[in-house]
């Protein structure tokens, strides 16, 4: 506060003056009223009523508890549905303490606590790794690892869902809350703590909400229920990372669990025993390893699940009479299996195709077919929500799958998250892009709010100065775009340009206009852009449930900020208005604003199940409330002062497009549409994908099946490959 009055004082001293003096006495005066009357009531809302105390913690915390329960329960029923795993039923993968695991692994003596300890009894099935990771001698950490395929990912969400089933089930629950993570893009520099509760905020705005724990110390939910250990972390794919990270990843790994916390990870078994010869096994956590398929599980899950089984005759022979073929190695996965039934599973197909060279001449060639097959197979078969499509859709499908696996290989990443999306365009595109976009909406709306001025003749002015107005903002939203969303300052460049060019639009029109005017515009557009930019980088959620902690949450945010809007109007006005004045319109400002700022960060408890979909809608609702609130901004200032609400909700509807991930994502997807022929309705398409098979759904986030064939539909394309992570390259 102090270095905005003695800009302001400054400011005007230098433009006006004796006057300047006067006036910049009465400014400095107003600033500190507002500033003693609104500072320690700030800080008392703040360190006494936002956060509450520890007992209140332990409520929130054993709701929030339940509900990321439910929410995870629902989840992964229906990505266990999405995958088919039950259809027709679940393949019988086994799993054992093999050699090559134990060879990864510490001493049964050092997992156990005990010298000269005997093993754990750690085999079994499918259907029991629930019953085995929750017996009385169990560690509650594991590792599984196996061949690409072997089912690993499928294996984790058993192991969630049965545990959750009984967690739901009792009516005191004590073990911690299975959460499965994709660990794809976690940089293990970053403590796994930190990330984990990242994460779960991410997918769960509910846990973004602040408690205090029994030390004092003020932690968001999430980081609560991750540090106090209700949460068993499922680390699935330490071999989706890049290579040089995975032994830092294994290293902060045992340092999570050193402090006594439970853990799973799953990794492929080769990727694995590179990194733990590097840094050694997990401490205190035993390895499985899951074995391959049984040809006569093979043969009778092709059996029950295809029409007309008599057509598989020939390769049921085959996978009985040679166990050791070709054949039978590649169909001895979870994955492999599954692609051969959705290949083959219409009528009109021809299994015995798989016994023809090449595909008989090796595993890798049986693969490689199945892999570049399924696409079309699953889009021209027949699918309970989305029905079947024409070959050409198929084809369609198969190119834009193959050109978006392309670019997730490029930018050395597996997920496909909307609002990241824009890691796979060019900057500098989009940024021009989002310029072009919201010159274009402001100058549509305020050609639309302020229709009488274009026809009336005498307002000459009006069509030059909006069309000046138009350029200025489409140049400082592609300046601002330009910024990084991890930095704070992409307001204040926003404000910066508007300052600079319209101050020298005003200095070349009308010489008389000083320097004032558009520095206070650039100051209030400015701080306009870094309110809505308020955690900008993630989906945000419109919540009307309003909570205590919110209301007085927005309290402090939305005072400071209307504090800094009131002093730019009695700057940009400092020869029109009284003190007084501004002075009510910045607390005027106070009282309302952060009201709807409690109205717009939701982070009620919900007990929904997050998706890409409705986070989308979620962040749309979101923006669209921040160009209303915008619009209220400009209407309460308008009260004293010549800015209109028309201005604002023009500004708003501009800024929506350059700041929420909604309105970027909308640009985006209309680059996508035209470099790689996605369709424009890009979320219902994934949709489609995942209902299909093709994608799984990690909270609210898509990826491919599996890594493989994301890195087979890449290779398909025009371009040779990259490297597999081209970060590690």
């Amino acid at each position: 506060m102090l270095v905005v009055t003695i800009t302001g004082f400054g400011v005007v001293v230098a433009t006006g003056g004796i006057a300047g003096l006067r006036q910049a006495q009465q400014v400095g005066a107003a600033a500190a009223a507002v500033a003693a009357l609104v500072t320690p009531l700030l800080a008392w809302l703040w360190r006494y009523g936002s956060v509450g105390s520890h007992e209140q913690a332990v409520e929130r915390v054993s709701a929030a508890l339940r509900s990321l329960a439910v929410a995870q329960r629902e989840q992964w029923s229906m990505e266990q549905s999405a995958r088919q795993v039950q259809d027709p039923w679940p393949l019988p993968v086994r799993w054992a303490v093999t050699a090559r695991a134990q060879a990864v692994m510490a001493s049964w003596g050092a997992i156990r606590g005990a010298p000269r300890a005997g093993a754990l009894r750690l085999d079994g099935t499918f259907e029991g790794v629930a019953d085995v990771f929750s017996a009385s001698d169990s560690p509650g950490r594991l590792v599984i690892v196996g061949e690409p395929g072997s089912g690993k990912s499928t294996l984790v969400v058993r192991l969630a869902l049965d545990l959750l089933d009984r967690w739901l089930a009792d009516g005191s629950p004590r073990s911690p809350v299975p959460v499965i993570f994709s660990v794809a893009g976690w940089d293990p520099h970053r403590p796994l703590l930190d990330w984990l509760a990242g994460r779960l905020a991410t997918d769960n705005r509910a846990l973004t909400q602040p408690v205090r724990a029994a030390s004092g110390a003020v932690r968001t939910l999430a980081w609560e229920l991750v540090a106090s250990g209700k949460v068993l972390p499922i680390l699935d794919g330490l071999d989706e990372m890049a290579a040089d990270h995975r032994p830092d990843a294994l290293v902060a790994a045992a340092g999570y669990l050193s402090s006594g916390q439970q853990l799973v990870l799953t990794s492929r078994i080769e990727e694995y025993e590179r990194a733990t010869a590097q840094v050694g096994p997990l401490a205190r956590t035993p390895v499985v390893e899951l074995l391959p398929l049984m040809p006569a599980d093979v043969v009778s899950y092709l059996h029950d699940g295809v029409q007309q089984p008599e057509r598989w005759n020939g390769v049921f022979e085959h996978l009985r009479h040679s166990p050791d073929g070709p054949l039978a190695a590649a169909l001895a996965t979870p994955l492999m299996t599954w692609l051969a039934r959705s290949v083959y599973h219409n009528a009109c197909t021809t299994p015995s195709e798989l016994l023809t060279t090449p595909y008989v001449a090796g595993r890798e060639a049986v693969e490689r077919h199945l892999l570049g097959r399924v696409v079309r197979a699953v889009y021209t078969g027949i699918n309970p929500v989305y029905g079947q499509r024409s070959p050409e859709y198929a084809d369609r499908a198969q190119r834009w799958l193959t050109k978006l696996a392309r670019r997730l290989q490029i930018a050395g990443t597996f997920d496909i998250a909307w609002w990241r999306l824009d890691q796979m365009v060019s900057p500098v595109g989009l940024s021009l892009m989002i310029g072009l976009a919201s010159a274009g909406i402001y100058l549509a709306a305020r050609l639309a709010t302020d229709l009488p001025l274009l026809l009336d003749d005498e307002a000459v002015g009006f069509v030059p100065a909006t069309l000046a107005a138009t350029l200025i903002i489409g140049i400082a939203s592609t300046v601002a775009a330009m910024v990084p969303r991890s930095a704070s300052w992409p307001g204040w460049a926003f404000g910066c340009v508007i300052a600079v060019l319209a101050a020298t639009w005003f200095h070349l029109r009308y010489e008389h206009v000083t320097w004032i005017s558009p520095v206070g515009s650039g100051l209030l557009y400015g701080l306009v852009y870094s309110v809505l930019s308020i955690k900008a980088a993630a989906p945000r959620r419109l919540d009307l449930n309003i909570d205590r902690a919110r209301l007085l949450l927005g309290v402090k945010i939305y005072s400071v900020a209307t504090l800094v809007v009131g002093f730019a109007l009695l700057i940009v006005n400092a020869y029109d208005i009284a003190i007084d004045t501004v002075l009510w319109a910045a607390v005027l400002g106070i009282g309302v604003l952060p009201a709807l700022f409690a109205v717009f960060v939701g982070s009620h408890q919900t007990q929904r199940a997050p998706s890409p979909g409705r986070l989308l809608r979620e962040d749309r609702n979101f923006a669209v409330m921040s160009v209303l609130a915008t619009g209220l901004l400009f209407l309460i200032l308008g009260i004293f002062s010549a800015y209109k609400p028309q201005l604002g909700l023009s500004l708003g509807l501009a800024l929506a497009a350059t700041v929420s991930p909604w309105g970027r994502f909308t640009i985006i997807k209309i680059i996508l549409a035209a470099q790689l022929d996605t369709p424009l309705r890009l979320i219902s398409a994934l949709q489609e994908a995942h209902h299909r098979g093709l994608l799984r759904q990690t909270g609210g986030v898509y990826q491919f099946r599996h890594a493989r064939l994301q890195d087979q539909l890449a290779l398909s394309a025009d371009r040779p490959a990259h490297a597999r992570h081209p970060t590690a390259a």
